[in-house]
């Protein structure tokens, strides 16, 4: 069977996601359509709107035949670091294709530019990673080339293509260029059916009209259980207060990633905040972006103190053919219910979800059954 993974987060989905599935199922002429998916904590460091079983059981819904998590530890990284162990699992499954969402770009001019990037100079520790691969590039390649990378999704794109050549796997990146709606556009456009996830979630949080640019099913599960982000981030943010002002610097620096001395601008701006929001636009600076300062803090809420990986793949939705699918890979450990013998392997990924749940009033999630399309007979 011909496998094809889209690296994903959905959150929430929306129109655009729908469409990208069918448009990767085609292009890639896929016999299984398997989503990698971040769980309950973003990449960027963020509580995601739903909890990962209603975006699993969505995506099941709209064309995927089996989603499988990635564990949040490898899910809260930068992009090379997120991009490095998604990929990672989707070989695991032996996807041939990998399919993302761009502005624009082919799957040769991504490849050029990560080859490229193989060999890029040492790291310069006055500038963002960012403004250095701008600025290397631009000296490689015409500028519509060096620029390919100054969007998000280009950026993870970029990011798929060098995990893919580092580790030498034997897959193709299938890049679909969006219809509309750049990643961290705010507005919803009207008589449009397509929105980026960030105007989605500000029209749910601000109880506007959002109905036309998410599936009914969607936009049904989001006025049921979409998280109350505001109450949870204030609870969020007592949290993150009290462990910053009680820890003395040399236990803040176990921390993962607490580098460059950065525990010391915590120590300092943690008392002049007056929100977790306001925490983190006084921590940034040139070094450090709001993407890094989030997710910095979401280490030192989950106590992470080291990158962790799974050997195991947990599934948390999954159709006939996706279990057909799941049947050839012999070799894979498929996690499909949590036990309590995965108390000690999973500790780490079931303390996070624990604090999800603490935060967002949602019941527990580990100890249940994966997700199964209704339509089908198992």
């Amino acid at each position: 069977m011909r496998a094809c993974a889209i690296i994903a987060e959905y959150n929430p989905f929306h129109n655009g996601h729908a469409w990208h599935i069918q448009q990767a199922r085609e292009h890639s002429q896929a016999d299984v359509m398997i989503a990698v998916m971040s769980g309950n904590f973003t990449q960027r460091g963020d509580l995601a709107i739903l909890n990962k079983w209603n975006r699993a059981k969505l995506a099941l819904s709209h064309g995927v035949d089996m989603v499988v998590e990635l564990p949040t530890v490898e899910a809260v990284q930068s992009a090379d670091f997120f991009a490095e162990n998604a990929v990672r699992i989707a070989h695991k499954l032996q996807c041939q294709f990998i399919s993302c969402g761009v502005e624009s770009g082919t799957s040769q001019a991504f490849q050029e530019i990560a080859e490229a990037l193989m060999n890029l100079p040492e790291k310069d520790f006055t500038q963002s990673y960012h403004t250095q691969v701008l600025m290397y590039l631009s000296q490689l390649f015409p500028t519509e080339m060096a620029t390919l990378i100054s969007t998000p999704n280009n950026q993870l794109a970029l990011s798929y293509m060098k995990a893919i050549i580092k580790h030498d796997y034997s897959m193709q990146l299938l890049p679909i260029i969006r219809t509309s709606a750049q990643h961290y556009d705010t507005q919803v456009e009207s008589n449009s059916c397509f929105a980026s996830g960030t105007a989605i979630r500000q029209k749910v949080l601000s109880h506007e009209d959002y109905i036309s640019v998410v599936p009914e099913l969607s936009y049904r599960t989001l006025q049921n259980h979409a998280v109350q982000l505001k109450t949870a981030y204030d609870k969020y943010w007592v949290i993150l207060q009290t462990i910053i002002m009680s820890k003395s610097l040399e236990e803040l620096r176990c921390v993962y990633q607490m580098v460059e001395g950065i525990e010391y601008r915590l120590k300092k701006c943690v008392y002049h905040a007056e929100s977790y929001e306001h925490f983190v636009e006084l921590v940034m600076n040139k070094r450090w972006k709001r993407a890094r300062v989030q997710r910095l803090c979401l280490y030192i809420v989950l106590n992470i103190q080291s990158q962790e990986r799974q050997d195991s793949v947990r599934v948390l939705a999954i159709n006939n053919v996706g279990t057909r699918y799941m049947k050839q890979l012999k070799h894979v450990d498929f996690i499909t219910q949590f036990k309590k013998n995965h108390d000690e392997k999973w500790h780490r990924q079931i303390s996070c979800d624990k604090i999800y749940q603490t935060l967002c009033e949602q019941s527990e999630q580990n100890f249940r059954w994966i997700e199964r399309d209704a339509n089908e007979k198992v």
